[in-house]
């Protein structure tokens, strides 16, 4: 039978590789603190609803976690859009902003 601790690190490879993978095919669009939330929200909701891909990323900042104890504060959202979809996401973008 095989080794436990083998088979987890093994997972914990494939993990990494396929998460690592699927990220690079992603570009932010849009950054916003972690304590408002509302902007990035409203913004992801309104790029689905026009077919874009795209999808939310939570980011703590090492400094973030040590200065605020692992709190909201510390904490960056992006916003990413495939990479297929980005001209077409900064478009909507434009009219998004007349429209707010």
């Amino acid at each position: 039978m095989a080794n436990p601790l083998i088979i987890l690190v093994a997972l914990s490879l494939i993990v990494i590789v396929l998460r690592y993978r699927d990220l690079r095919f992603y570009q932010t669009l849009y950054e916003t603190a972690g304590y408002r939330p509302n902007e990035i929200n409203r913004r992801y909701t309104y790029l689905r609803e026009q077919g874009v891909r795209c999808r939310l990323q939570n980011t703590t900042s090492k400094m973030g976690v040590i200065v605020h104890g692992g709190s909201e504060l510390g904490t960056t959202i992006r916003l990413l859009v495939h990479k297929k979809d980005f001209n077409q996401a900064e478009a909507i973008m434009v009219d998004y902003k007349k429209c707010s």
